[in-house]
């Protein structure tokens, strides 16, 4: 059975998973320094690739 979503959705769908484990390391960064403040920059970071990477799949061809 032919798959119907579209590249922008498989795209879409690797970017969510991909954000959810570089989230899940920030947290352990966190919890063994114990610092939030020493991974604010990592977080803006990724904060502006993603909004890149969305960006990108918005573009992106079906």
């Amino acid at each position: 059975m032919p798959d119907d979503k579209s590249r922008a959705d498989l795209l879409a769908e690797e970017l969510d998973d991909l954000k959810a484990e570089v989230t899940k390391l920030i947290g352990m960064i966190d919890f063994e320094i114990g610092r939030k403040w020493c991974t604010f920059p990592l977080r803006l970071q990724i904060e502006r690739i993603e909004q890149l990477l969305r960006q990108e799949v918005a573009n992106a061809e079906p």
